[in-house]
């Protein structure tokens, strides 16, 4: 039996935080500063699943 990969489970993990992580930005009455930091943890999370799938070879539709 094959072992599954950890990274391909950190990238399906990454890839399920996005949508929060976008409704969080988009939540009515965030204040800029937290709106700020939910950005940021977006852009770097999206960096994460980007440079994942490209490691592991996988599209990111």
């Amino acid at each position: 039996m094959v072992e599954p990969d950890p990274r391909a489970s950190r990238l399906n993990e990454l890839r399920l935080r996005l949508p929060g992580l976008v409704r969080g930005i988009q939540e009515p009455g965030i204040t800029p500063e937290r709106k700020a930091e939910l950005a940021a943890e977006y852009e770097q999370v999206l960096g994460a699943v980007l440079a994942l799938a490209d490691e592991l070879d996988v599209g990111t539709e």
